[in-house]
C-alpha cells in the first residue's frame, strides 16, 4: 500500500474523529489492538491504529475502517435489573470484560437469553458497544452519548 492510499484513508477518518470531538467534550488519539469479527464470525484483532475518542467516565467512540462503535459498561447488577429499555432502539452488542471474548448480546438475541447468560457467567461488569454506520452525524452520537450519561453507564 502506498502512503498516498494510507493518507486517503486517515484523512476520512480524522475528519469524522473531529466533527464528533467537536459536539463532545472529550479527547482522542489513535489506538489499535481492537477486535473486529471477519466473515466467519470469528475475531480476529486489527493492528492498525484508527482514532478513538474518549468521553471522560462514560465511553470510548471508535472510528473504524466501515463503522463507529461506542463502548462502555454496566455493572453486573444493572443488567441483572433489566437496564435495557432506554436502549433498545440501538444496535448492540454485550460482551465480557473479563473475557471480551465471550458474546452475551448479538443481533437477534433476545434481553432474556443474555440476562440468563450473564447470570451465569463470573463477569462483574460487562462492556455494552453500539454500532453505527460510519455516515452516522455527529449529532446522533451526541444524543446516545448523553443518554448512557443518565442511565448509569460508565467506562
Amino acid at each position: 500500500m502506498e502512503r498516498r492510499q494510507l493518507n486517503d484513508i486517515y484523512k476520512k477518518l480524522d475528519k469524522k474523529a473531529h466533527e464528533i470531538g467537536e459536539r463532545i467534550h472529550c479527547t482522542f488519539g489513535y489506538y489499535n489492538g481492537h477486535y473486529s469479527k471477519n466473515g466467519l464470525g470469528d475475531y480476529e484483532i486489527d493492528y492498525y491504529p484508527i482514532p478513538v475518542i474518549s468521553v471522560k467516565g462514560i465511553c470510548d467512540i471508535e472510528i473504524g475502517l466501515d463503522q463507529i462503535t461506542v463502548t462502555t459498561k454496566l455493572t453486573r447488577e444493572q443488567v441483572l435489573s433489566n437496564q435495557f429499555e432506554h436502549i433498545k432502539s440501538y444496535k448492540f452488542e454485550v460482551y465480557g470484560v473479563d473475557n471480551y471474548l465471550d458474546d452475551f448480546y448479538l443481533a437477534g438475541d433476545t434481553i432474556g437469553d443474555m440476562i440468563e447468560k450473564i447470570k451465569e457467567s463470573k463477569e462483574q461488569n460487562v462492556f455494552v458497544t453500539f454500532c453505527f454506520p460510519f455516515e452516522a452525524s455527529p449529532d446522533e452520537l451526541s444524543e446516545l452519548v448523553s443518554l448512557i450519561s443518565k442511565d448509569g453507564f460508565f467506562y
